[in-house]
């Protein structure tokens, strides 16, 4: 899947879901924190905050994520997404 498919599929989960508070984007800060970011400003994420994909993904600084608010404290990491 390419980066215009990640987001076609991003505004598509948003979509349906009805409720676009629930995804968000982030820059990976290290393999294991995150900076979630939106419209209304940037929140720092750390390991506590963070449930990371079963599969191996070597995250690193600068890495571009899609985010699901699961609670209120708690984000899963859905994907790394890049731009081709």
């Amino acid at each position: 899947m390419n980066g215009k498919s990640y987001g076609q599929l991003y505004k598509g989960i948003k979509m349906v879901a009805g409720n676009k508070s629930l995804f968000y984007t982030g820059e990976m800060q290290g393999k294991e924190t995150c900076l979630r970011k939106d419209e209304k400003g940037e929140l720092p994420l750390d390991q506590d905050d963070l449930y990371f994909p079963d599969e191996k993904t070597d995250f690193k600084k600068g890495d571009q994520v899609l985010l699901f608010k699961l609670t209120n404290e708690k984000y899963i990491i859905l994907c790394k997404v890049v731009e081709r």
